[in-house]
């Protein structure tokens, strides 16, 4: 029996060394938020992912309330408060993007639901998603919607040739019901879509 727990017990230390090392490859990662809007949870999420932004090649932050007052200003709020971490936070890790950058890469998506078709005009976000879904690159753009899927569903309307690019990862919740319209769209048009 006790060479049955020595050896369980070093499987299990074996496993935890592998499971503490870094990801080889960041994930592209683009945020689609309502952050600003109903409630405050979004920008607990959004202070949780900027404290851990070394982990991700983050490639856009994208305000998309389809229902309240989510704004790109409030994306901005948020990196600014960042900015007022990162020293701390770079005393433990290196690889943070800079405030800069951050900003350069925070868009303004519809505000508001869109029609009862799903889609309506290309928005500095939806154009965001395409032109960061075409770049070259060998692994997928996660598509992680905090909030309405408006601007994905826009992006996808305008570049149908995306679809195999990106994988979309909804919270859903209330958002369901506030985005329906663009939600049956991409049911609809398309089945193929790497959507949870």
């Amino acid at each position: 029996m006790n060479k049955f727990s020595l050896l369980f017990s070093l499987c299990l230390y074996s496993l935890a060394l592998i499971a503490q090392q870094p990801v080889p490859i960041k994930p592209r990662v683009l945020i689609s938020t309502d952050i600003g809007g109903t409630d405050p949870d979004d920008n607990q999420s959004m202070a949780h992912l900027l404290m851990y932004s070394d982990q991700f090649e983050l490639e856009g932050l994208v305000s998309s309330p389809s229902y309240g007052n989510g704004s790109k200003a409030e994306i901005l709020r948020m990196i600014g408060l960042y900015e007022k971490d990162l020293p701390k936070l770079e005393k433990h890790r290196q690889g943070f993007p800079s405030p800069d950058y951050l900003r350069s890469i925070s868009k303004q998506g519809r505000r508001g639901a869109a029609p009862y078709h799903g889609y309506t005009s290309a928005t500095e976000g939806s154009d965001w998603i395409i032109k960061c879904a075409k770049k070259q690159s060998t692994q997928p753009l996660w598509i992680l919607v905090w909030g309405g899927l408006e601007d994905v569903a826009q992006a996808l309307h305008d570049a149908l040739e995306i679809q195999s690019k990106i994988r979309v990862y909804w919270i859903g919740g209330p958002n369901k019901k506030w985005g329906v319209n663009s939600y049956a769209y991409l049911v609809e048009h398309f089945p193929k879509l790497w959507f949870i």
